[in-house]
């Protein structure tokens, strides 16, 4: 296998910028076939929205069942899962436990009021990749586009958890990883 031997940013430079310095052009061909072979198509804003939808749904399923099981365990024990409080931290959310009920779950009320933008977010990202779906079939990416398309890509999977150092990582590991993400994906009918 080729694409093993190479890091994304030697791809990029190939792919995107025709530099063929570090990859000669030949050997490029196979690893861009080994890329489109294992991640089972071209990079696309499709791929970019899909991941966007999926960052957006898991948020919203973090949030909301949050949410209910500190209720649950306020209404069982009389205090909060204070352990737990971090799940929403890295939402941006800083719950304080100070010993009331009522306050307690007024912050919860004020979470999720202010989750409604995402909710939102998220049902103008479904409609924009159905859109999305219909128009990628017929047009032809400009080179522009392509690179736009491939930042976005690298930085939704970034946005999700995934550490990508373009110079250590390989585009095998990439593709594998744009694999699972796709699979996802279509696995949570998204």
């Amino acid at each position: 296998m080729a694409y093993e031997k190479y890091t994304i940013r030697q791809f990029e430079k190939a792919w995107l910028y025709k530099d063929y310095s570090e990859i000669p052009e030949y050997v490029f061909e196979e690893v861009y076939t080994e890329y489109v072979d294992t991640t089972g198509a071209y990079i696309s804003q499709q791929f970019e929205k899909a991941v966007y939808i999926r960052f957006l749904a898991n948020r919203v399923n973090t949030i909301s069942n949050f949410i209910k099981l500190q209720i649950l365990f306020l209404e069982e024990f009389n205090q909060p899962f204070i352990k737990k409080f971090e799940i929403v931290e890295q939402f941006g959310y800083n719950l304080n436990w100070d010993g009331s009920k009522e306050n307690f779950l007024k912050q919860l009320e004020d979470m999720q009021d202010s989750e409604s933008w995402v909710e939102s977010d998220l049902r103008i990202a479904a409609k924009d990749l159905e859109e999305l779906k219909s128009t990628e079939k017929t047009e032809e990416v400009s080179d522009k586009q392509k690179i736009t398309n491939w930042m976005n890509c690298v930085n939704s999977l970034v946005k999700i958890g995934y550490t990508i150092d373009k110079d250590k990582m390989t585009v095998q590991e990439l593709s594998f990883i744009i694999k699972y993400e796709k699979e996802q994906t279509q696995k949570n009918g998204r």
